[in-house]
């Protein structure tokens, strides 16, 4: 299977790697010809290019817009030779890339005691020895001869692919226009709550290479596995690897959204571990951020009950998590103070306060009539509705 994938037709252009495209602007229903080009496969639309130059210019603007978008799959392809070779030939363009990683019985690691008097070596919470390091020469997390058979790992080779840091900084020095980063964690591997798998290290992986190499991400979105949230905490170093802040300051636009289903089954401490890593990546890049969403259900909220400034924040959406009333209003009318608008998208669960809304919609106004009593509710600052009539 292709290491970046979402077409089942093989383009030419020996393209082993097949990457989605992003809806083109041409893309309008009152042009029949645009239509029709919208549902031809990538390969033939790269191919009719080639056929004249009435229709290369024609197909100029697809050309341009087609590889905005790229889709990233870990699998035991990732890195190879074909597929990095063509992504350096169709990488110029993109600007958002993601990256999906999948929980399945496969990804779990087993440990092996290393010894019978060294049970420690069981934590799920560590399950690469301390005793391991990098190689340098290719990358990955090797572990002395003698204690190779320590960690027994379902996929060998999908583990191989997951910790080959070479790899993934390959695949982003080759994305020298991306600004926006998308990370995907999907299914379950069963085990304990914070039992790290091979998912985990390969997002470990990723984490260093980014903080390492400095990418410039404007924009940040993780979405499925809470386990995900816990592993990316910027106040968290791995595996020896020291803490690098500095590469989530410059993020603006930040998406967390956790599955609630992922924490199923899960110690109460597991889920406020979880809590607080939400809490470290909100942090870490408050200064900067622009607008902000998190969906966390059964989650207490990462940023009212911290003394964290959010200087240049103006939009706010959040759903599934639990808020007091008291702290919401502090964090908007102070550290918050520019944010302008305010959505709940569902399921918030606001406590403590008798006048909770009565008080909000002092300084808020309900901008839209929700579908659902669930909500969405979006709300703007009054002055803003005032500044915007006046205007």
């Amino acid at each position: 299977m292709p290491a970046y994938t979402q077409q089942t037709t093989m383009p030419p252009l020996d393209l082993i790697s097949i990457l989605s495209h992003s809806p083109s602007p041409l893309n309008t229903h009152d042009n029949v010809l645009n239509t029709i080009l919208t549902f031809l496969p990538l390969g033939s639309l790269l191919s009719l290019r080639t056929c004249s130059q009435s229709l290369n210019h024609l197909l100029s603007p697809y050309h341009t817009t087609i590889f905005h978008t790229l889709h990233l799959t870990l699998s035991t392809t990732c890195f190879s030779a074909p597929s990095l070779s063509a992504l350096s030939r169709i990488s110029r363009n993109c600007t958002h890339l993601t990256i999906t990683l999948h929980h399945s019985t496969l990804t779990r690691i087993r440990i092996l005691p290393r010894s019978p008097d060294d049970p420690t070596r069981l934590s799920p919470l560590l399950p690469l020895p301390r005793d391991g390091f990098f190689d340098s020469q290719t990358g990955a997390y090797t572990l002395p001869p003698s204690h190779r058979h320590v960690c027994d790992p379902a996929h060998p080779e999908l583990f191989t692919e997951a910790i080959r840091v070479r790899g993934w900084v390959r695949v982003f020095a080759a994305l020298e226009r991306m600004r926006e980063l998308t990370i995907c964690v999907t299914g379950t591997m069963g085990g304990r709550g914070l039992e790290r798998g091979i998912v985990d290290e390969a997002l470990i992986s990723i984490r260093h290479v980014l903080e390492t190499r400095r990418c410039v991400v404007r924009r940040f979105e993780y979405i499925g596995h809470a386990r995900g949230v816990w592993v990316l905490d910027p106040m968290v170093g791995w595996e020896g690897r020291g803490v690098r802040k500095a590469w989530w300051g410059g993020v603006k636009r930040l998406s967390l959204r956790v599955e609630e289903a992922s924490m199923e089954g899960w110690e109460g401490w597991e889920r406020e571990t979880v809590g607080r890593a939400l809490g470290g990546m909100v942090e870490e890049m408050s200064e900067g951020l622009v607008e902000l969403e998190v969906e966390a259900a059964g989650l207490e909220s990462p940023f009212v009950s911290q003394g964290v400034e959010f200087p240049k924040l103006v939009e706010l959406k959040v759903a599934g998590l639990t808020m007091r009333w008291e702290e919401l209003r502090e964090f908007l009318n102070g550290r918050a103070r520019n944010v302008m608008s305010f959505t709940v998208v569902r399921d918030v669960r606001f406590v403590e306060g008798d006048h909770g809304w009565e008080d909000m919609y002092r300084e808020w106004e309900l901008e839209n009539i929700p579908k659902t009593e669930r909500g969405p509710f979006i709300l703007r600052r009054k002055d803003t509705l005032m500044q915007e009539e006046w205007a």
